[in-house]
């Protein structure tokens, strides 16, 4: 049974390969590549949203549906990423697949109903339970799929795996003050009110796009600094001690009515392996999906409110930072060579 993943290059002005990391861990483990060329709704479409076009361009996709089909030999051995760019064609190409008696895997990335409001638990089941087997986050991950009636086995990740060969910053670790935030502002309006903390001692490194005149006012001071944007896998411009795991707009662990902060329930968001990679061990809202990976490897602490970060990190002994340091060392060295997807391809063979 040979092994094969099927990926798809995004059109455009810049081409983009899809989930590359990913591709370049299964090529490392035996599976062959099959690309496939694929527009992105946004140049189809050219700026433009209505019924006719998403139409339109799910039927553009079909020549390839068709072409990739042929292509895929007998009893091949397929692994898929997910979301899958064809979306409601998805269940019905696995099955045109399995008539060629092939094994499916999905690399779950997101799932885009538990992430997003507007989207059908209905349509993510169906296509969820059109694969052989599930490559998912954490274990709430898979609950929360079974919530939704999606039976097809899984297997976690636990850590998705970060490549990036830039190295961290020598002196992150060295001060345990710096708490660093990387992320989407939009998603964590918690930010604009750090000021509240009043915090003596932890200083709060901001990583993100903020344009001042946007409508909310950052306030930084000697506690809160904004450190602008880096590429995403320039790990070297990510400064700090500890870094931040946390989403929505409140600073304490409220019962808040926010998509992103249930969403983390259940996800592995790329900030905590950046962190990682960053030689910083991990701060995380106790409710976190990745939570209880954190505290069992000890790699880092929870909380419940941001109020705890100040007081927490002075409660801990240095055997228990330096423990947690190490911890952080390895698992970045996992990260960075591919190993926790090797790992979760290796029990599904």
């Amino acid at each position: 049974m040979g092994k094969i993943i099927i990926n798809y290059i995004q059109g455009g002005k810049y081409p983009i390969l899809l989930y590359d990391d990913i591709v370049n861990i299964a090529q490392k483990c035996g599976y062959k590549l099959y690309l496939q060329p694929l527009d992105i709704y946004g140049n189809y479409c050219n700026g433009k949203d209505n019924l006719f076009l998403k139409l339109r361009y799910n039927f553009s996709k079909i020549p390839i549906f068709i072409k990739t089909l042929i292509q895929i030999p007998r009893n091949s051995k397929i692994l898929l990423m997910y979301p899958h760019p064809f979306g409601v064609l998805i269940p019905w190409f696995c099955y045109l697949l399995k008539i060629k008696k092939c094994n499916i895997t999905f690399v779950c990335v997101d799932l885009d109903s538990l992430r997003l409001p507007n989207k059908s638990h209905i349509k993510e089941a169906k296509n969820l339970n059109a694969a052989d087997k599930l490559i998912l986050h954490t274990p709430n991950m898979i609950k929360a799929c079974r919530n939704i009636n999606v039976t097809t086995p899984a297997e976690l990740f636990h850590l998705t795996d970060y490549m990036s060969n830039d190295p961290a910053p020598e002196t992150n670790g060295d001060e345990d003050i710096r708490v660093a935030f990387v992320g989407n502002f939009e998603k964590a309006p918690f930010i604009y009110k750090l000021e509240r903390l009043n915090f003596k001692k932890v200083k709060f490194l901001l990583y993100g796009s903020y344009t001042k005149g946007s409508g909310r006012a950052l306030i930084t001071n000697e506690q809160i600094e904004y450190k602008g944007r880096f590429a995403p896998h320039e790990v070297s411009a990510v400064h700090g001690d500890w870094g931040l795991v946390w989403d929505g707009d409140s600073l304490e662990d409220k019962n808040e009515n926010n998509s992103f902060r249930d969403y983390l329930k259940i996800n592995i968001p790329s900030k905590a392996m950046l962190y990682i990679i960053a030689n910083m061990p991990i701060i995380v809202w106790k409710e976190a999906g990745i939570a209880s990976f954190v505290e069992a490897n000890k790699i880092g602490f929870t909380i419940t409110s941001l109020y705890e970060v100040e007081d927490k990190i002075f409660s801990l002994s240095q055997i228990e930072k330096e423990t947690m340091k190490k911890n952080v060392r390895i698992f970045a060295n996992k990260i960075r060579k591919g190993e926790m997807l090797t790992e979760a391809l290796k029990k599904i063979d």
